[in-house]
């Protein structure tokens, strides 16, 4: 009796001891195995006080503590990694409005980025199938077709101040050793930190830069002020003239019967469809969305309009080039100016709005937002501009440090210059000699057509833009962006057949020619070269994705955009030769002039617009084309304000005062005097126009 007594108890005392054990092992929370993961590592002599303030953090989570629950709440594990969200970013504004402790222990925050590599080993493309029943090492270390990448995430956690990079580091891995992806050690690289509770201090350029746009502002004003009470013909009123907002103004919405209609209509499309096409590739290079629906987006589809987004950047940027050399050729031909005077009156007018555009980004935008993102990405571009302006200013970034450009689209600037550059050389050798200059123009022709093949050959790289997700993320590193996208010799062919077209359009005037085509002519040549457009344009995913081909690659490099450019310039012919009435009527609205007016300032303010929208971002966001549209309509929108604010303080009062010291002819003191008083009655004309005064 006694040992079964005995046996009763030992064997209640073995049962309460593992409930009790057992009870205990349930009740233990993540914040228990964060303090025992802390405690477990090996601790540097500068990290005692990181450590410290964390237990304490934690400890006082576990007494429900407000302002500890307050920062634990902000810090979220890693997620969506299988679903190619790049960024776990936790709660940023939680985090840096925390309330710190003014008490023993002073604890404040601050907000920690980390890049993570999440396993070891050698990527590779996959062929897009998934083993669901493999490890997910295998799973990270496999990119889809497309090229996006899982293995490679940013990690944002709130942390004591006290925290360096290295202890930092630690404590990221102790959460996420809590709750791991992958069997492998992950890599945790910490970016950057941003302390909370800390004033802004502007910086000399930042007052500056507000100090010279009011001088403008104020010199508009005051000119326009002086005109509308002095109408006397005097050089200062020359000058004043040459900032009235009431001749600016009158001079933007003023349509002329000179309007070529299928160009402001091109020009009007096309700065709509690169606004539109710059909020997707913004939102990819942010990477905050779930990148599998950005990769389902441009996989290769078995129907023509689902590959268009491959190669989306064809119709803007060719289009531009093509309008570019018409323009010139159009320029040099009907005011038989001095071509290298208008050289310098171009090279003036696009230098204004890009020294804007630079001197915001160094001085002002990295006031202009936060986020968890924000140090990283316009703080850097605002570092590599102070480093690499003086290159943009001299047309010469996209070949001297590109790799290093100040604003990655303000490529196209110099771009566009040197080919004004090499057409007017071209043209004057017309001039001199015309056989001579056939010669050069058919070599020019070849070589344009021929040497972004042979580049693309030898050079061993994708024959489009948009070959790798992830290579959108940061151009500057993307090969074909560095090697042949943002070379003027790659771009040569759309613009001298622009420079072609234009010679046509004023060799054979089309209101003396108009209806040479007949009506059935025009319309199946519309559509032939619409196909011809359509066809190349979705071609390449069939000539540049899968297993890399140099020779289909060099290939469709070297015909794509010369191809796309005679599609464009056939249209063009149509419609100012045709029997197209009802396409003229649809395109002659005037809303497509003044908005083809806008065309550079749009382009030069518009991703200054999508960095502060999309780099302040504190969510990940859907990859979905309605939305990405509707953002790109809104950033279309607000860059178009500006750009008429641009045009009226900074782009006409500029070549209007390199028109008046440059063009050798002055206008009669009784023109310039009946100019000022019609000003002076409020009904500007733009007469003066007629002797080159303005342009």
């Amino acid at each position: 009796m006694l040992k079964n007594s005995a046996f009763i108890l030992l064997f209640s005392s073995c049962l309460f001891i593992c409930f009790v054990s057992t009870e205990s092992l349930v009740r233990k929370t993540q914040v228990d195995l964060l303090i025992e993961e802390l405690e477990d590592q090996t601790w540097p002599q500068d990290g005692t006080q990181c450590l410290k303030d964390t237990l304490f953090i934690l400890n006082s989570v576990k007494n429900q503590t407000l302002w500890a629950v307050w920062i634990w709440n902000s810090i979220q594990n890693p997620t969506g990694v299988f679903y190619a969200s790049k960024h776990s970013l936790g709660h940023y504004d939680q985090c840096m409005q925390a309330p710190a402790l003014a008490q023993d222990p002073k604890i404040s925050t601050q907000y920690c980025l980390a890049n993570v590599k999440l396993t070891d080993g050698v990527q590779r493309k996959g062929d897009g199938r998934i083993n669901v029943f493999g490890g997910t090492d295998e799973f990270l270390r496999t990119n889809t077709p497309q090229g996006q990448d899982h293995n490679l995430i940013t990690w944002g956690v709130c942390l004591p101040s006290s925290c360096n990079p290295a202890t930092a580091t630690k404590v990221f891995k102790a959460i996420y050793d809590i709750n791991p992806i992958a069997a492998a050690e992950p890599g945790i690289t910490i970016d950057s930190c941003q302390l909370s509770g800390q004033e802004t201090v502007y910086s000399f350029q930042f007052y500056l830069f507000f100090a010279i746009l009011a001088s403008l502002i104020s010199l508009v004003i005051l000119s326009s002020i002086y005109l509308h009470y002095n109408n006397e013909d005097t050089q200062l009123s020359r000058v004043a003239y040459s900032f009235s907002i009431v001749r600016n103004w009158s001079s933007f919405i003023k349509t002329t019967g000179e309007e070529i209609p299928v160009l402001s209509f091109t020009k009007a499309v096309v700065v709509i469809v690169t606004t539109c096409t710059h909020a997707i590739v913004f939102a990819v290079m942010a990477g905050v969305g779930n990148g599998t629906d950005f990769d389902h987006l441009i996989r290769p589809k078995t129907h023509l309009i689902g590959n268009l987004v491959q190669h989306i950047d064809l119709p803007a940027v060719e289009n531009f080039f093509i309008i570019s050399g018409l323009l010139v050729m159009k320029g040099l031909m009907e005011k038989k100016r001095n071509p290298f005077v208008a050289l310098l009156q171009r090279y003036i007018r696009l230098v204004g709005s890009l020294s804007f555009l630079i001197f915001y980004t160094i001085a002002v935008s990295k006031y202009t937002g936060d986020g968890p993102l924000w140090q990283r990405s316009i703080v850097k571009e605002t570092k590599i501009c102070e480093k690499n302006w003086i290159w943009s200013l001299l047309m010469v970034n996209n070949y001297v440090n590109n790799d290093a450009i100040c604003q990655v689209v303000t490529w196209y600037v110099p771009c566009d210059y040197q080919l004004a550059v090499l057409g007017t050389v071209l043209y004057c050798i017309w001039q001199w000699n015309k056989k001579v200059g056939k010669i050069t123009t058919v070599v020019a022709g070849i070589l344009a057509l021929v040497i972004p093949g042979i580049v693309t050959y030898f050079k061993r790289i994708p024959g489009i833009l948009l070959y790798d997700i992830e290579a959108m993320v940061d151009p500057r590193s993307n090969l074909v962006y560095l090697e042949t996208y943002t070379k003027s010799y790659n771009r040569a062919g759309p613009y001298l057949m622009g420079m072609g077209m234009g010679y046509i359009l004023m060799k054979y005037r089309p209101a003396k020619y108009r209806g040479i085509i007949s009506k059935e002519w025009s319309y199946i040549g519309f559509t032939a070269a619409t196909i011809l457009a359509l066809k190349v344009w979705s071609s390449a995913s069939d000539w540049c994705f899968g297993d890399y081909n140099a020779w289909n690659s060099a290939i469709y490099a070297a015909f794509n955009r010369n191809i796309w450019a005679l599609a464009t310039c056939m249209c063009i012919a149509i419609t100012e030769y045709g029997d197209v009435p009802k396409i003229r009527t649809i395109i002659s609205w005037p809303v497509f002039v003044i908005l083809s007016r806008l065309a550079y300032g749009v382009y030069m303010v518009h991703s200054l617009i999508m960095q502060r929208n999309f780099m302040s971002q504190r969510s990940p966001m859907h990859y979905d084309i309605f939305t990405l549209v509707i953002d790109g309509i809104g950033v279309m929108t607000a860059s178009a304000i500006l750009a008429v604010l641009l045009w009226l303080f900074v782009e006409a009062p500029l070549a209007n005062l390199t028109n008046l010291l440059l063009l050798p002819r002055r206008p009669k003191a009784n023109e310039v005097k009946k100019e000022i008083q019609t000003q002076t009655n409020g009904h500007i004309t733009t007469e003066l126009l007629k002797n080159g005064k303005y342009l």
